[in-house]
């Protein structure tokens, strides 16, 4: 462990589980109500900003979002509050930018960040706003319908509802394609450059099966995949899409170009906090797999074939992912794992693998549970405990195993 700080939080109150910001040199941490950045090399804090509630809501203060772009951290404070408003402050002194007032009747969903700096917000009256980060200034608001909230691929917003999606221009709202004939209760996921449909209804008898994968300049169908039964999204990357469908429980990787299966398994694969969460490499699919006792898999991205597999000590819960530049899979346990429901863990192991062999080069244990996915700072990973009033950046460099290599922080 390089180093600890302790926030000066209320350790009574609760936040939003935020990954946290790694920009250069610096951290920043979400907490509560406030923001904090930390230098890296030694946690010394960098500056300090804080929202208070203004006035009985108890959630105005709260921060909900947190982006990075060209300098400046924009954070989503009050989403479920008549205070909801974005603001924006200088990534090196913590300076506010600008602040970036929302409608009163509420931010609802999710929010999807673009590559050219627009963030697409979804309201609670089923308008789509579009804000530049650059300067705080709304762009365009369309009504589009209710949904869990937008996704960006590239300069595009998209946004689906009521059976429908359509694609928008990030700067100007123009309307680039509608694509029609999708479920009713339409929900939309960004993976490896394509917008995926797919029914926002889990479980149901008879409720559609079929993930669609739309180009997001055009809107224009790519491929459609159709198990039969429902799957869930897992992540992507280089190798390709993973979906997991359950009972019967089996695992697939995707093409990304052509929708056809590169192999399928008869595994349980663990649904983890975000596509960012699944690691996939060119060569190798990492993920926890398992009913009952869980393991840390790789497969093979040709063909699926196990290359390892470590049995990880504890129950299945939230686990988190991250990849470090040094190629060490790096595998904690979240707010829900561990312990059993009369005495739940305090605690969480901590793990470093060799992605290429499995072998398990460190470990630890830290004091409370891990609160947010990790954030990578090369061959370091940076971690935000359970704990309201403690935040511990952390490297490899753990308890070495005996006869494995030690990590390079």
């Amino acid at each position: 462990m390089l180093w600890q700080v302790k926030l000066p939080t209320d350790p009574a109150s609760s936040g939003v589980a935020l990954r946290p910001l790694v920009i250069g040199g610096e951290a920043v941490f979400a907490e509560y109500n406030a923001l904090h950045a930390l230098r890296l090399s030694d946690g010394h804090q960098l500056w300090q900003r804080s929202y208070p509630n203004p006035g009985p809501d108890s959630v105005a203060g709260l921060i909900f979002g947190l982006w990075y772009w060209h300098g400046t951290v924009v954070a989503l404070v009050g989403q479920v509050s008549t205070a909801a408003r974005l603001t924006a402050l200088d990534a090196a002194t913590g300076a506010v930018r600008w602040t970036l007032k929302l409608p009163s009747y509420g931010v609802l969903g999710s929010q999807a960040m673009t590559a050219n700096g627009v963030l697409g917000i979804q309201l609670t009256n089923g308008v789509i706003e579009a804000a530049d980060l650059s300067t705080g200034t709304l762009l365009w608001a369309r009504k589009n319908g209710t949904s869990p909230g937008p996704v960006a691929v590239g300069d595009v917003i998209a946004a689906g509802s009521n059976g429908r999606a359509i694609g928008y221009d990030a700067r100007t709202g123009r309307v680039l394609w509608t694509a029609h004939g999708l479920p009713a209760t339409t929900v939309l996921t960004e993976a490896d450059d394509l917008v995926l449909v797919q029914s926002d209804e889990v479980g149901g008898a008879g409720e559609p099966a079929t993930v669609t994968a739309l180009q997001p300049r055009t809107g224009r169908v790519a491929w459609r995949f159709d198990v039969g039964i429902q799957p869930q999204i897992l992540g992507a990357g280089p190798a390709g899409i993973v979906m997991a469908i359950y009972n019967p429980d089996r695992v697939y990787l995707v093409n990304q170009g052509s929708g056809r299966a590169r192999w399928s398994a008869g595994t349980f694969a663990t649904a983890l906090t975000g596509n960012a969460e699944l690691i996939v490499t060119a060569d190798s699919v990492v993920q926890i797999e398992g009913r009952g006792v869980p393991r840390l898999v790789s497969r093979r991205a040709d063909d699926g074939k196990v290359l390892w597999s470590r049995t990880l000590n504890g129950s299945p819960g939230d686990f988190h992912l991250a990849l470090t530049s040094a190629s060490a899979v790096v595998v904690t346990m979240g707010p829900s794992g561990g312990g059993t429901p009369a005495k739940p863990s305090t605690v969480s192991p901590l793990w470093v693998f060799n992605l290429a062999t499995g072998q398990r080069t460190g470990h630890t244990t830290l004091p409370t549970l891990v609160q947010a996915p990790l954030a990578t700072a090369g061959a370091k990973v940076v971690l935000q405990l359970d704990d309201p009033v403690c935040a511990i950046p952390l490297t490899g460099a753990v308890t070495t195993d005996a006869g494995a290599p030690r990590p390079r922080s």
